[in-house]
């Protein structure tokens, strides 16, 4: 397993870049992607991996792609074991290594110069407690999406000892980030997931069973329109999602590793990325159990709290609006909303 402390300090990198564009920014093969290595290995026999890992480091500065160095750690890590690529830091490695390991690095490297994200490069990522299988073209959960999950736990299941069991709709479950957290931090809690990509929910089946947490949740491959008939009368504690929110005309803001890699659907919310809110507070008044303590709990663009606040002000849906709160980078970024 990768070092979980250069493990966060790529994710906050990654989260500050966005920041800069826009804050959307994990088991795939690693053949996912096909590309020429860049670097010519057809003589090599060995190669010291202080210098290979140096080359690919000034070779990504020179493209501009980012965080170049932390990059190519992640790959040589995931590749060679962290034993071997050094605890300390490549640069401070002097392994020598295999031609076959050479070309291996060489292409998943140039992978990285193309832009592809690390998360599915290596096919994995660390999100909370768990390391989560990624693949292309699901979702890649941010940093920021974890603090949604300390939300939902102090409002509804944080105290354990005694009472119900805490049941909750995820809409749009990506890689299943933030029901598998829930899951698997709260031995009560239920949950049926749901996503409109079917490698979204095949990809959240796969990361349950590696979570030993499969006999809990409940996938269905549906979107809005469909899911109610699916879940007949079934009514949850609260309705969780980080929905597709990025307004249409912020499209062209992502970098690269976002707008050519992940799901478009994932990421934008129609022309004031509202779309997909607007339609699951229309039918969370159907889904939400009775009583005031029932919730939505929403991920959304710095821009949407208020005029999430006035839509529903406007709306006869019996919701209320409860509460916005900050990311770690004081960023209005969560919704809560009850029943009334």
């Amino acid at each position: 397993m990768l070092a979980s402390t250069v493990l966060k300090a790529l994710r906050v990198h990654h989260h500050l870049r966005s920041t800069n564009t826009y804050i959307r920014s994990q088991n795939c093969g690693l053949g996912a992607f096909s590309f020429s290595p860049g670097v010519d290995v057809q003589n090599v026999q060995s190669q010291n991996l202080k210098f290979l890992t140096d080359k690919w480091i000034h070779r990504l500065k020179r493209e501009s792609v980012p965080e170049a160095e932390l990059s190519v750690k992640f790959i040589t890590e995931h590749f060679l074991g962290r034993e071997r690529a050094g605890v300390y830091g490549v640069k401070e490695n002097s392994q020598n290594l295999t031609r076959e390991e050479v070309k291996k690095i060489n292409e998943l490297c140039h992978q990285r110069l193309h832009r592809v994200p690390v998360q599915y490069i290596i096919g994995e990522w660390e999100f909370r407690h768990l390391t989560l299988a990624m693949k292309p073209p699901v979702f890649i959960p941010r940093p920021e999406t974890e603090e949604l999950i300390d939300l939902v736990a102090e409002h509804h299941v944080q105290d354990e000892t005694g009472g119900d069991s805490f049941s909750f709709l995820e809409i749009g479950c990506g890689s299943g980030a933030i029901c598998l957290s829930l899951l698997t931090e709260f031995s009560k809690t239920t949950c049926v997931a749901i996503d409109k990509n079917k490698a979204a929910v095949n990809l959240t089946r796969n990361n349950a069973n590696r979570c030993n947490v499969s006999d809990r949740i409940e996938l269905l491959h549906a979107d809005l329109q469909s899911v109610l008939p699916l879940l007949g009368s079934r009514k949850f504690d609260a309705i969780i999602s980080n929905p597709p929110y990025i307004p249409a005309k912020d499209m062209a803001l992502l970098q690269p590793e976002i707008s050519r890699y992940e799901d478009e659907h994932a990421l934008c919310g129609g022309p004031d990325g509202l779309d997909v809110i607007r339609d699951i507070l229309r039918i969370s008044p159907v889904l939400l159990k009775p009583g005031r303590r029932s919730s939505v709990w929403l991920e959304v663009d710095i821009s949407h709290p208020k005029l999430i606040d006035e839509w529903i002000s406007g709306n006869e849906l019996g919701l209320n609006y409860s509460a916005t709160f900050n990311d770690f980078t004081r960023r209005p970024r969560f919704c809560h909303i009850t029943r009334k």
